[in-house]
């Protein structure tokens, strides 16, 4: 009976040991070949990736990035230090290229990297379940040096990680810091020792510094790690060093309080302090463990989210990865069965679950609210990506371990032709060499300015355009860009402050708030401050954020804006631009820039973003050009103003039904049917026989008829202009002008006279007198408006 228990504790303990693996000594030649095919590969990666690489900024957080690169400035949180410091060292450095393209290399090294990684550790996890399995050098070749050069390269090469690695943003080198750790782990499962250990817990904590999403990698690795490595790393002297090597790859986290006084215009935050510091780190302002600091926490979209992720992952694999990965995984729960004390299965699969649950439980964008939610989404796809190609590649070994022999050789060609596929079917639709749509936006917001502007910006992909112009080219830096979205942090007025001691900025109070509190200001208490010195004039670029935040006014009661491009000045009410000084902002040449096409770029990207704005603007400034044109064609008897204004909003219709036209409501398209129908009205006036105007009438029929289809007004079926539409669509060969001669006179006159007492100069001691009656209103009203803050603050 003893030697029955014997033999039986024998076996387990057989088992359950383990034994050091040294591969590289086992296939020392078939490492000589992977590492050759290795350099090759980053070689093909970097070249396709700098071929179609943007050579100037492109949309998101890139051109803020980027301008804290260039000047050694503190990004949005959690700061990334590691990106912001590696990314000056390449536009000081490199010597090619735009600031935007060195960074952007600097990306793409990061993701052929991280690509190179994702071929290594899929040919070790090969290679080590053939040692485990008693497999020849001849099948371990076969099944794992081409499926790893598949992974890789289909992993490097897919949409989703490609359009990141041609422009300068923090994923690619998060993507690199993921690889590695995966790398790292398959190496320690063979060696367990110490020395690896500390070694991946240097790389955590440098990942750490670049994006906080790797702790979701790391927090199942170390977990795994102590546990079938507790011989060798749970000890005081191992949990030391382990806890040393984390802290030292931290270190970068140093450059956001050396820097924190320092911070030039545009940097966030204030961490010259440890609650500042803290704040910043942990991203407070956003909402910790958050992606944005809206509202809109979406609890359960963790099964949508995780099909659209299983739905993207077809895509980019070119839909053999969903079978091939299912394979992968059945077999590697096999191996794992037949090995489980040395197979990496668990931890790999377990890593690669745990980012897709918490990650999609956490995730708070509305995804299904606008598709550009889930561009930006996406993005964090990246990285539980590297473990899927590294399972779709593991799903070719019992294939390819069960061919025969002289079926191996066609195994290269196959690969290859894959490879080819996944590059040909992207290519075209990936090449950003010649995308400098964002870089023209920025352009054009800043080019007609007037010098020493005042620039109040609105929106991620309006103001860091132009940040970047004047943070790396040194574009318009006369020019003050006031973010007013920062502006609402308190360290806006006490880190920047000072550096716009030019522009002579006082802020009126701690923090800027739509909506008065205490300790904040409005913008009609800024703009009553800072916006009455012509040599400071203050323009705004997008909406107001009181407007964004759903107030009427917009927060802004005393003050309108004039649209003079892709800006507007910003006017007391009241107060206006004369029709002379309005034309010569609106004779510009190339005003606007071009539109990205609408084939090119889909509702999930920055460049249909920007086409949106680039058509409301637009449509904007034709609004004002046709209320012009009215009144010069009344005023002058020249029919000339009309049709001009006409082309000018046909032309900008027809954009904009191209880009949205298949919604069923949208205000700005119901606004150009609505104006094309005013003008129809005035342009009647100077058509001479009964054919004409009955043409005329029919005209402005179907123009408002458009305009009550598409407007999006809740009473607009009891318009006027509904009203029209039913009567001339009743009467289709009515011949009478819609509004008569005599009453288009009196309008005129009227509106002429409004003008002129809006656009006279004021004299200095109206002006005087003016200010002291408000003086006396606001003194009147400062007891109310104090009693509403003590609500609010209550």
């Amino acid at each position: 009976m003893s030697g029955k228990k014997s033999n039986f504790i024998s076996k387990r303990n057989v088992v359950a040991s383990w034994v050091p693996t040294n591969l590289e000594e086992e296939f020392a030649d078939e490492f000589k070949h992977v590492y050759f095919i290795a350099v090759l590969l980053f070689s093909v990666i970097l070249s396709v990736y700098v071929a179609t690489m943007h050579r100037s900024v492109s949309g998101g957080d890139n051109g803020e990035l980027l301008g804290c690169a260039c000047e050694l400035g503190i990004a949005h949180p959690p700061g990334y230090p590691t990106f912001t410091v590696l990314g000056h060292f390449f536009v000081r450095f490199f010597p090619f290229g735009t600031p935007a393209f060195r960074v952007a290399f600097m990306s793409g090294t990061c993701d052929a990297l991280a690509g190179v990684l994702v071929m290594l550790s899929v040919h070790r996890w090969f290679l080590l379940e053939s040692t485990l399995e008693k497999k020849s050098v001849a099948q371990a070749w076969v099944g794992s040096v081409w499926p790893s050069l598949l992974a890789g390269g289909l992993y490097s090469l897919c949409p989703l990680v490609w359009m990141y690695s041609v422009q300068a943003e923090v994923f690619a080198m998060n993507n690199f810091f993921a690889a590695l750790l995966i790398y790292l782990i398959l190496r320690f499962n063979e060696k367990r020792s110490l020395k690896l250990a500390c070694l991946g817990s240097f790389s955590i904590g440098l990942g750490l510094t670049n994006q906080h999403t790797l702790v979701l990698f790391a927090l199942p690795v170390v977990v795994w790690s102590l546990f079938v490595g507790r011989n060798v790393l749970i000890n005081v002297r191992a949990i030391s060093l382990l806890s040393f090597c984390g802290l030292v790859g931290l270190t970068p986290y140093v450059f956001l309080f050396t820097h924190a006084k320092y911070a030039p215009l545009g940097s966030w935050g204030d961490t010259s302090t440890f609650d500042g510091f803290m704040t910043h780190f942990l991203r407070k302002e956003y909402g910790t463990f958050q992606l944005y600091s809206g509202n809109d926490m979406q609890q359960k979209q963790v099964l949508v989210a995780t099909l659209r992720y299983f739905k993207q992952f077809l895509l980019d694999g070119l839909y053999i990865g969903a079978p091939l990965m299912l394979l992968g995984l059945v077999d590697s729960v096999q191996a794992r069965m037949r090995n489980p004390h040395r197979s990496p299965v668990t931890v790999i699969v377990g890593a690669w679950i745990t980012y897709l649950l918490v990650f999609h439980s956490l995730s708070n964008l509305p995804i299904d609210k606008l598709p550009l939610f889930l561009g930006i989404h996406m993005r964090f796809w990246m990285q539980p990506h590297i473990i899927s190609f590294m399972i779709l590649g593991k799903g070719l070994k019992p294939f390819l371990e069960r061919i025969s022999c002289w079926k191996a050789q066609f195994v290269i060609p196959a690969v290859l032709l894959i490879l080819f596929a996944q590059v040909g079917i992207n290519y075209k639709s990936m090449d950003q060499s010649k995308n400098l749509h964002v870089r023209d936006l920025g352009r054009k917001h800043l080019e007609f300015l007037p010098p020493n502007t005042i620039l109040i910006s609105q929106g991620d992909l309006v103001t860091n355009s132009m940040r970047y112009l004047q943070r790396c080219e040194k574009y318009r830096t006369d020019v003050l860009l006031l973010d007013e979205t920062m502006m609402t942090y308190k360290w806006m007025r006490n880190n920047q402050g000072p550096r716009m001691k030019k522009w002579k900025i006082k802020f009126p109070n701690e923090l800027h708030s739509p909506n008065p509190m205490a300790n904040t200001y409005t913008m009609e208490e800024f703009l009553a401050v800072n916006g009455r010195n012509p040599k400071f004039p203050v323009f705004k670029a997008g909406a107001w954020l009181g407007g964004v935040m759903g107030r009427q006014d917009s927060g802004v009661p005393s003050w309108h804006t004039v649209p003079v491009g892709l800006v507007s000045a910003v006017m007391r009410k009241g107060r206006d631009m004369s029709n002379e000084e309005w034309l010569e902002w609106f004779n510009k040449i190339d005003l606007f820039p071009q539109e990205p096409d609408f084939f090119a770029f889909d509702d999930r990207t920055w460049e249909w973003l920007m086409r949106r704005i680039i058509l409301e603007w637009r449509a904007k400034v034709g609004f004002r050009f046709s209320n012009l044109a009215v009144e010069k064609a009344n005023a002058l008897g020249e029919r000339a103003w009309l049709d001009r204004a006409e082309t000018y909003i046909a032309d900008v219709l027809r954009l904009e039904e191209i880009a949205h036209g298949h919604e069923p409501k949208t205000y700005i398209l119901a606004d150009l049917y609505n104006a094309l129908g005013m003008l129809q009205v005035h342009i009647q006036h100077f058509l001479t026989s009964r054919e004409e105007i009955i043409e005329s009438n029919r005209k402005i029929a179907k123009f408002f008829a458009l305009y009550v289809e598409k407007s999006p007004k809740p009473d607009i079926s009891s318009s006027q202009e509904a009203s029209l539409v039913t009567f001339l669509q009743q009467n289709p060969s009515y011949d009478q002008m819609i509004i008569p001669k005599e009453n288009l006179d009196a309008q005129t006159a009227e509106l002429a006279k409004e003008k002129a007492k809006a656009t006279e100069p004021v004299s200095e001691s109206a002006r005087s007198s003016k200010q002291s009656k408000s003086s006396k209103k606001g003194k009147k009203a400062k007891d109310p408006n104090k009693k509403k803050r003590k609500n609010a603050e209550l």
